[in-house]
C-alpha cells in the first residue's frame, strides 16, 4: 500500500489510531458486488484499511490516492471515509466511466453508521444530496 507519497512522516500514527471497518460492512459491499469479483478500487485509499480486506475478494485492487484512470471494466469502486473529500459530480462522472455494466459504488463513513441502495443516480440525489449539498464549495476546517 502506497501511503507515505500521501501521509508522508504520519502515516504511521494515522494507521496506529484509525479505526478498522467492521467485517459487516464489507459482507453487505460484497452481497452487493457480487461475483465475478475481478477489479475493485479503493477511492481514497489512505494507508489502506479498505484496499487490504478487497485484496481478500477481488482478483485486483487498484488503490487511488488521490486519483487515477479505469477504462469501463470496473466491478466495484469503495470510497470509506474518503468521499467527502472529492469533488462529487467530478468524481462520480468518472466513476460512471470506470464501471462496468452492473458495477457497484459504495460509498460509507464512520459515523453514523448508515446504507445506501439504488443507481448512483438516486444515491446521489436521494442519500448524499442531503449530507454534501450544504458543503460543496465550502472549505473544511482542521
Amino acid at each position: 500500500m502506497a501511503s507515505e507519497g500521501r501521509f508522508g512522516a504520519q502515516a504511521g500514527e494515522y494507521s496506529a489510531f484509525r479505526p478498522v471497518w467492521p467485517r459487516e460492512v464489507f459482507t453487505r459491499i460484497l452481497a452487493c458486488a457480487g461475483e465475478p469479483r475481478r477489479c475493485a478500487v479503493d477511492l481514497g485509499a489512505g494507508t489502506g484499511l479498505v484496499t487490504a480486506r478487497l485484496v481478500e475478494h477481488f482478483g485486483e485492487v487498484v488503490a487511488v490516492e488521490p486519483d487515477e484512470h479505469a477504462d469501463g471494466r470496473i466491478d466495484l469502486v469503495t470510497a470509506g471515509n474518503a468521499f467527502h473529500w472529492m469533488e462529487g459530480a467530478a468524481v462520480c462522472a468518472r466513476i460512471h466511466e470506470w464501471l462496468r455494466p452492473g458495477g457497484v459504488l459504495a460509498v460509507f463513513r464512520y459515523d453514523p453508521p448508515h446504507a445506501a441502495a439504488g443507481t448512483l443516480e438516486e444515491l446521489l440525489h436521494h442519500e448524499y444530496s442531503v449530507v454534501w449539498r450544504p458543503h460543496g464549495g465550502a472549505t473544511a476546517s482542521p
